[in-house]
């Protein structure tokens, strides 16, 4: 008997524009994070920020969380990788790094992915972006962060003494990668259909992580959420971007696809029409508009 193995290499090369030397991490507490139990690296969340070059810019902004299971953070294929990609792709994007275990929890890594979202949104003149843009996309625990942030969203506060607790934490989109966080059963329907625009993508081999995604776009779907999921038959947890398969690496692709046509790359409103298409005068019976 034969067996045919199928094997997929993935190289990551950094090409010049890759290459590039990270800017500083800035602190989203520069005199320290509420609840920080030392003065390291991992008591300080912070952003990085990665820029795009001013033609390439769109005005559209991502923070992006990596996985890791809150015990690290797979900061390179999750984080960097990511950011260069939405940056050569005219998307400002700025990388987390939040606190973990065993040290913090919910409560501390939560509170870093609003703040961030509420940095980027007050600095949003000064990245040439728009406020009402930034978006998310998180990977495994990164996704369970930041989607469970999207449903318990802190408002702004306009009086604030704070200016960033003046800013809304809510993502105008979520890119969630092979994770979600479980929406609970009591939680209100009308709660759910106000979730941010979501795309989702997982893989069957990753059995685990896709069941919970499941559950997760059935309470969206059912709620009338604006949702969409691909689901690929091969792919192991933590794949991030997949560079180099055919098939897997193909959903970047689909995701930018999917926020172009949310009209997140211009800062013009889609509206929605109504009336009779015409065919050589006479009603178009079915049929689509392009």
């Amino acid at each position: 008997m034969k067996l045919l193995l199928s094997i997929t290499l993935t190289c990551f090369i950094l090409t010049s524009s890759f290459a590039q030397k990270l800017q500083d991490p800035i602190l989203l507490w520069p005199s320290g994070a509420p609840g920080a139990t030392g003065i390291t690296d991992e008591d300080k969340p912070a952003i990085i920020p990665f820029i795009p070059d001013t033609p390439k810019r769109n005005g559209a902004a991502v923070l992006v969380v990596p996985g890791g299971g809150f015990a690290t953070r797979a900061v390179d294929h999750e984080g960097i990788l990511v950011a260069q990609w939405f940056r050569e792709h005219g998307i400002t994007a700025f990388v987390l790094r939040y606190r973990i275990r065993p040290l913090y929890n919910r409560v501390d890594w939560i509170r870093d992915g609003e703040r961030a979202m509420q940095y980027i949104r007050s600095h949003a003149a000064e990245y040439q972006i728009s406020a009402d843009r930034v978006g998310a996309i998180g990977f495994s625990a990164g996704a369970f962060l930041i989607s469970d942030m999207a449903l318990n969203v802190t408002p702004a506060k306009p009086n604030a003494p704070d200016l960033l607790d003046r800013f809304s934490t809510r993502p105008d989109f979520l890119l969630l990668g092979y994770g979600a966080t479980q929406i609970p059963t009591s939680a209100d329907s009308l709660i759910v259909s106000k979730m941010p625009p979501t795309f989702m993508y997982g893989t069957q081999e990753d059995k685990g992580s896709t069941r919970n995604m499941i559950d997760f776009y059935a309470r969206l779907f059912k709620a009338g959420a604006p949702v969409e999921f691909h689901i690929f038959q091969n792919g192991v947890h933590g794949s991030g971007f997949a560079l180099g398969d055919p098939i897997l690496g193909e959903w970047p692709t689909l995701m930018h696809t999917w926020l172009r046509a949310g009209g997140f790359f211009t800062d013009k409103k889609q509206v929605s029409l109504s009336g009779t298409a015409k065919l050589d005068g006479s009603p178009l019976l079915k049929g689509m508009v392009i």
